[in-house]
């Protein structure tokens, strides 16, 4: 249920949607402009939030707010042994990178690796204390991109409906390729398909 409420008291947020009740309030300046920041914005930002609450199960909430809280994933034991299994020994960052690019690898693991190859110019005597130098940024952190100052202010879920947003208004080119690859994993979780989420761009924009 949509309610346009012109409350004065609320008049510094745009809308809310309460997931007890199924139900979105809009106040007065979420009815402003038309398009991606004006209410078209706001409607599918809370839809994004209605997605989160009633479609997304428990453990893709968990591993968003995971990732969106420190904003960043983590280098791993087996990103390591990856990356030496991939390019071995090899200490031309340039080539390394290069070899990168033309591999077809999950953005977040490119991500990883690709940080990895920062460090992997270790002068080594053996593989083996090759390896073991490269361990030493396991736990290390790899920055997602940044979806928007909303987003970076808000927390996790806000994060999500904005990501939702871009996604339903602008496509997937709006968003970077790790951002879009986390939407996707967290979004297909419910068994939901994201053409489902075209549905509400196609119908916006029939109807701005």
């Amino acid at each position: 249920m949509v309610d346009f409420d012109p409350k004065q008291s609320e008049s510094l947020t745009n809308a809310q949607y309460s997931p007890s009740e199924d139900r979105m309030k809009v106040y007065p300046l979420g009815m402003i402009g038309k398009g991606f920041d004006g209410f078209e914005g706001t409607f599918v930002h809370e839809m994004g939030h209605r997605f989160w609450f009633k479609s997304m199960t428990g453990q893709a909430r968990a591993y968003w707010d995971e990732v969106m809280t420190h904003n960043s994933v983590k280098i791993e034991d087996g990103d390591i042994r990856e990356f030496v299994k991939l390019f071995g020994m090899n200490l031309d960052q340039d080539e390394t990178l290069r070899q990168l690019d033309r591999m077809s690898l999950d953005p977040f693991q490119k991500a990883k690796l690709r940080e990895i190859s920062r460090f992997s110019s270790y002068t080594s005597k053996t593989p083996e204390e090759y390896l073991e130098k490269l361990k030493s940024m396991v736990g290390d952190p790899v920055l997602l991109e940044g979806i928007s100052e909303y987003a970076a202010s808000g927390g996790p879920i806000e994060a999500f409906a904005e990501v939702f947003k871009a996604y339903c208004l602008k496509g997937p080119g709006a968003l970077g390729p790790m951002t879009l690859d986390l939407f996707k994993r967290c979004v297909s979780s419910g068994g939901v398909r994201l053409s489902a989420a075209n549905v509400v761009r196609k119908y916006l924009s029939a109807n701005t």
